[in-house]
C-alpha cells in the first residue's frame, strides 16, 4: 500500500492506550486520549506521506452513539455544523453522517432517538445501534404499507422528502411543521404512535381528517400526515374514504435477513469497506478499486467500523491540505482493518468530514472551516460532564501568522505554573473551527487567512488563543472566463484570481496583463477582498479566436487563457 498503512498494525494493541510517540523527523506520531468512560480519541500523524487520522473509539457497554439531523428537522432551510449538533444534544464527541443533496435530507435510511425519519437508498449500506448497543450495519429493505378495513393496501414510496409525482410520502414531525403539500395532492391525517411502528412493525392509527386537496397540514406531535401526489392521489382517496382507522406495517430486513425493527439510531453511508472481515468485493462504479474520482483519488474520508468485540470506531482522514493528503477508498478500507474493524462502510467526505471532541474541532476540514451537514453521529457518555478543576490559560494568547507557518501553544493554570505531565498526558487539542490544523502536541499550523482559534480541553477546564492569519504571497493566478463570455465575442469579460499556494485569497495584489490579439481596458489591476480582479478585454477582429491570449503575472506568479 502506497499509504503503508499496514505498518499500523504493529501499534494497534497499544493505540488507545499509548503516550505520544515522540515528535522527531518524520516519524510517526501517535496520541491517545481519554474523552469519558469508554471513550478515547486518538490522533495518528504521519508527517512523511503526509497523513493525519483521527478516531474515535467507543464501549457501548460504557457510553452510546445516537444520530442527529441538521437542526432537529430534514426539511431545514438551512443545515448545521457538526460541533453545533455536539452542543446542543450534550454529546462528547461526534462526526458528520450520510451523503445529502444540497438541502438537509440525508440520502440513506436514518433514524433519531427512535423515530424513522429517511428511508433506505437502494443498494447503499447503513449502521444502526439498537437500545441494548447491538450494532447493526448492512443494506436495508423497507416496505411500509397502510391497511384499511375495506380491504384496500396501499405503500408509502418514502419518508420526510420532497414529494415528487407518482408518489406517497409519509410525514413525521422531524421533516418540519407542515407538509408543504400543494392542491395536487391528497393528505390524510393520522394520530399514530410513529415510533412504536418501528419498534414492534406495526401500529393501529386513527384517521383524523382525509382531504381532497393538499393544504400544507401541520403535521401532529402525536401522529403524521400522509401526502398522494400524481395518480397515487386517487389511490389514497379511494382507500381511505368513509374509513376511521388504518392499520400501518413496516417490514425492514438487510441482504442477511436481520430485521432492522427496534432500532434507536441509524444513519446512511456509501458503499462497504469491509465486511464480515472481509474487503468490499464490489466492482462497480463504488467498488474499492474502481478507476473513477471517488473511489481512486485521494480525499478526506468519514467512516465508521465496529470491531469484533463490539467496539464502536469513527475514524476521518484529512485530505486536500499540505498536513494531510486523504486516502482513497482502498486506504481508507485498509486502514479500518487495521484498526480492528470487521464491518465497515464509508460516510460523506470531503469538505463534510468533521470530527468534533469535547468542543473542538479535532481534525482540519477541508473547506477551511465547517461544512454544515445535514446528519451525523453523536457520541454520549452515562457520565455527568466533569467540573472543571480550575482555568487553564493558552499561552500565547494572541498571535498573528502567515499561511504555512507553524506556531507552539502551551497550557498553564491560571497563576502560570505548567500542568502535571499525567495532566498534559490527557489534554485535548482542537480548534473551534478549523482554520488550521492542531496536533495533539500543541502545534498549530495556519492553513486559511482569517480568524481562527485554537483551544484545549483538560477534565471539564477549556482555555483559548486567538489567531490572526494573513496568506502567504502569490502562489497561483487564475485567468477564466466570466460567466456568459466567449474569446470569440467582440470582447470579453475576464476574472483574474490570485491566490497564496493554500489556496487563500490574497487581496490588494498586483496583477500586470500581457495581451496578444486585442487591447484591455487596463491592464495594471489590483485585486479586491476577495482575491479577485475583473476586466474587459476587446479584440482585434482580424486576429482570429484561436489566436488570442491572455496571460496575467502577479510577483512572479502567471497565468494564462487558454
Amino acid at each position: 500500500m502506497s499509504l503503508r498503512f499496514r505498518s499500523i498494525a504493529a501499534v494497534v494493541a497499544i493505540l488507545f492506550t499509548a503516550a505520544p510517540l515522540a515528535a522527531q523527523n518524520n516519524a510517526e506520531r501517535v496520541y491517545t486520549r481519554p474523552v469519558a468512560p469508554g471513550v478515547t480519541f486518538t490522533e495518528i500523524v504521519r508527517p512523511a506521506l503526509p497523513l493525519v487520522v483521527t478516531v474515535l473509539k467507543v464501549d457501548l457497554s460504557r457510553a452510546s452513539v445516537g444520530a442527529f439531523v441538521a437542526n432537529d428537522r430534514i426539511n431545514s432551510s438551512t443545515r448545521e455544523v457538526v460541533s453545533s449538533a455536539v452542543a446542543r444534544s450534550g454529546a462528547v464527541a461526534g462526526t458528520n453522517g450520510d451523503f445529502f443533496p444540497w438541502t438537509a435530507d440525508p440520502l440513506g435510511f436514518t433514524v433519531v432517538n427512535g423515530r424513522l425519519v429517511s428511508e433506505p437508498y437502494p443498494d447503499r449500506p447503513a449502521v444502526a445501534i439498537r437500545k441494548d448497543g447491538q450494532v447493526l450495519m448492512g443494506i436495508v429493505q423497507m416496505a411500509l404499507t397502510m391497511h384499511f378495513d375495506n380491504f384496500r393496501m396501499l405503500k408509502a414510496n418514502g419518508v420526510d422528502r420532497p414529494i415528487q409525482g407518482g408518489e406517497l410520502i409519509v410525514y413525521e414531525r422531524y421533516f418540519g411543521p407542515t407538509t408543504s403539500a400543494g392542491k395536487d395532492c391528497a393528505e390524510m391525517v393520522l394520530r399514530v404512535d410513529w415510533p412504536g411502528l418501528l419498534e414492534r412493525g406495526y401500529a393501529d392509527a386513527e384517521i383524523v381528517s382525509l382531504l381532497e386537496e393538499g393544504a400544507n397540514s401541520i403535521i401532529p406531535e402525536d401522529g403524521v400526515v400522509v401526502v398522494a401526489k400524481g395518480p397515487r392521489r386517487v389511490e389514497l382517496l379511494n382507500a381511505a374514504r368513509d374509513q376511521s382507522h388504518v392499520r400501518l406495517r413496516l417490514a425492514l430486513q438487510d441482504e442477511d435477513g436481520r430485521s432492522w425493527l427496534g432500532v434507536s439510531e441509524a444513519v446512511g453511508g456509501e458503499p462497504w469497506l469491509i465486511k464480515k472481515g472481509e474487503f468490499s468485493k464490489r466492482t462497480d462504479r463504488h467498488g474499492l478499486d474502481a478507476a473513477t474520482p471517488f473511489a481512486s483519488n485521494r480525499h478526506p474520508r468519514t467512516a465508521v467500523g465496529v470491531t469484533r468485540d463490539g467496539n464502536f470506531v469513527l475514524v476521518v482522514v484529512d485530505g486536500r491540505q499540505i498536513t494531510s493528503r486523504g486516502a482513497t477508498l482502498r486506504e481508507i478500507a485498509q486502514l479500518m482493518m487495521d484498526l480492528g474493524c470487521v464491518d465497515a462502510i464509508n460516510l460523506d467526505g470531503g469538505g463534510s468530514s468533521t470530527m468534533v471532541v469535547r468542543g473542538l474541532v479535532v481534525n482540519s476540514p477541508s473547506d477551511g472551516q465547517q461544512r454544515a451537514v445535514a446528519s451525523g453521529l453523536l457520541v454520549r457518555s452515562a457520565e455527568a460532564e466533569p467540573a472543571g478543576t480550575e482555568p487553564m490559560t493558552v499561552m500565547p494568547s494572541t498571535v498573528q501568522l502567515t499561511a504555512g507557518q507553524r506556531q507552539a501553544f502551551t497550557v498553564s493554570r491560571a497563576d502560570g505554573t505548567p500542568l502535571e505531565p499525567s495532566q498534559l498526558g490527557a489534554l485535548i487539542w482542537g480548534t473551534r473551527n478549523g482554520g488550521g490544523f492542531v496536533e495533539q502536541d500543541g502545534v498549530f499550523v495556519a492553513l486559511r487567512s482569517g480568524s481562527p482559534v485554537v483551544g484545549a480541553w483538560l477534565a471539564g477546564s477549556a482555555g483559548e488563543a486567538k489567531v490572526s492569519v494573513s496568506p502567504a504571497g502569490p502562489g497561483r493566478v487564475r485567468v477564466a472566463l466570466a460567466q456568459g463570455a466567449s474569446l470569440e465575442s467582440a470582447s470579453t469579460a475576464l476574472v483574474i484570481a490570485v491566490t497564496d499556494a493554500l489556496g487563500n485569497a490574497i487581496p490588494s495584489a498586483s496583477v500586470r496583463l500581457t495581451i496578444e490579439g486585442g487591447s484591455a481596458d487596463q491592464t495594471q489591476l489590483t485585486t479586491g477582498p476577495d482575491g479577485v480582479a475583473r476586466v474587459t478585454v476587446t479584440w482585434d477582429p482580424a486576429v482570429a479566436p484561436g489566436k488570442r491570449r491572455i496571460r496575467a503575472q502577479s510577483n512572479g506568479v502567471s497565468g494564462s487563457l487558454p
